[in-house]
């Protein structure tokens, strides 16, 4: 019995911990907003090696075991989205050995992470490794690709998790980029329909991920060190001293608390760049006007009475959104959206209704509308017409024929891409690239 009680002791003491903090997290749900998207750059894992005077391999493997436990809590404080900066790409200038020591530790966490009843099993935690996966050794893609594929079948998903390995921000802005010239060169785009929201789907955190409303980096380091620049570009930025092993709990509900102190001027900086988006998009000649031109100039009158007709069935965003008539909180709404449905500048509200995407709309104002070619969660998926739930959008919509009435389908009149709204071009855009990711990943889970 003696021996018995320091394992017992142990063992209430570890039921306490845990009790304290989940009541510390549960007080910070009860008080203030919980952030969406958290971002953690893990940073002193060799310094925290040093001070512990172990090799730095065994530093990075503590340095997991911390990612692991601050998912933990996020999962518990009802974080949705957790991006972490893992590897950048500037790394491999590191010594072969460090380098060698953590493509192997990859390799190991990945396959672990995988498993059946893993830590994505147990927490229903849909995983995304981000990043030029090119480069590293071909055994670390194939772990890579088979962690993407086991979590993506997972039936119950109640989070995501971006590992950024292999990747810069740089980098990633710059594949971007490409896929949207190539998609404009191959007629997939108009040159109108690069925008924003397109720019935002085209990044390798994808279409459907929000922007990052918490960025915590350790170690005292006060630079973002090319980690999320665009998804970041309103996030609240909270430094520790602490080095990433080392973080507590407490350092992580101090940084919550500050975050939810400055969410009022994060909100406000979300609604000067919605309100800019919607600006630029009233600004801009209408697809509808640019059809109307080139069908008029090219097949006379009546052919451009009816590409005209056929192009107005998918009306812009912004143009919907002001016809409708409930006024500006609709056109800001619906230009926030973007053409992707995503909302990319719109703040968050704590009160109305909430969204099916997590966020809410205030009362009087119309919610976000749905892409085309996408399911209820913003996801790829069938195509289907878009239809605002705003009930001005809906009658002015449903008054409006549709292309194929008008023209008699996309072969005679006018061509498929001029046709087609920039809603449509921009759905059937995301779901190539996703196509092009679950390729990816069917040729190299056998590596």
């Amino acid at each position: 019995m003696a021996r018995a009680a320091p394992g017992l002791l142990n063992a209430c003491a570890r039921a306490a911990v845990t009790w304290l903090r989940r009541a510390l997290l549960f007080l910070l749900y009860l008080t203030g907003h919980v952030p969406e998207h958290v971002a953690f750059v893990m940073d002193g894992n060799r310094r925290y090696a040093e001070r512990q005077h172990v090799d730095k391999a065994t530093g990075h493997t503590h340095g997991y075991g911390k990612m692991v436990e601050v998912i933990h809590w996020c999962m518990e404080l009802g974080v949705r989205h957790v991006s972490v900066y893992a590897f950048s790409i500037d790394n491999f200038r590191r010594s072969a050995e460090e380098v060698t020591a953590l493509m192997r530790l990859a390799e190991d966490k990945y396959g672990e992470l995988a498993r059946d009843n893993g830590l994505a099993e147990r927490e229903g935690i849909r995983m995304h490794i981000v990043g030029d996966l090119t480069l590293p050794p071909p055994s670390v893609q194939g772990a890579a690709a088979r962690l993407m594929r086991n979590t993506a079948a997972l039936q119950r998903q109640r989070a995501t998790l971006n590992v950024c390995f292999s990747y810069t921000a740089s980098e990633e802005s710059v594949a971007a980029v490409a896929e949207l010239q190539a998609a404009v060169r191959q007629g997939l785009l108009q040159p109108g329909d690069v925008t924003p929201a397109a720019l935002h789907g085209a990044l390798r955190t994808r279409h459907d991920c929000p922007p990052v409303d918490l960025l915590v980096r350790t170690s005292g380091e006060t630079r973002l060190s090319d980690f999320l620049l665009w998804q970041a570009a309103h996030a609240h930025l909270c430094y520790l001293p602490t080095l990433w092993p080392d973080l507590s709990v407490l350092d992580f509900a101090r940084c919550v608390l500050s975050y939810q102190r400055q969410r009022p001027l994060q909100e406000a900086l979300r609604q000067k760049a919605a309100a800019a988006v919607a600006a630029a998009a009233a600004a801009a000649p209408t697809a509808g006007a640019a059809a109307e031109s080139a069908a008029g100039a090219g097949a006379g009158p009546a052919a451009g009475a009816a590409c005209v007709a056929a192009t107005s069935s998918e009306p812009s965003a912004a143009t919907e959104a002001t016809a409708c008539g409930q006024g500006a909180a609709c056109a800001e709404e619906a230009a926030a959206a973007g053409p992707s449905g995503v909302q990319t500048g719109l703040p968050r509200r704590g009160g109305g209704l909430r969204w099916r995407g997590g966020s809410s709309a205030s009362a009087g104002s119309c919610p976000p509308q749905q892409a085309p070619g996408s399911n209820s969660d913003g996801a790829p998926g069938p195509s289907s017409p878009r239809r605002s739930s705003c009930r001005g959008c809906q009658a002015r919509s449903s008054s409006v024929p549709s292309a194929g009435a008008v023209s008699g389908g996309r072969g005679s009149g006018c061509s498929g891409g001029a046709s087609e709204g920039p809603q449509w071009r921009l759905a059937r855009f995301f779901d190539r690239l996703e196509k092009a990711r679950l390729a990816w990943i069917a040729s190299h889970v056998e590596l």
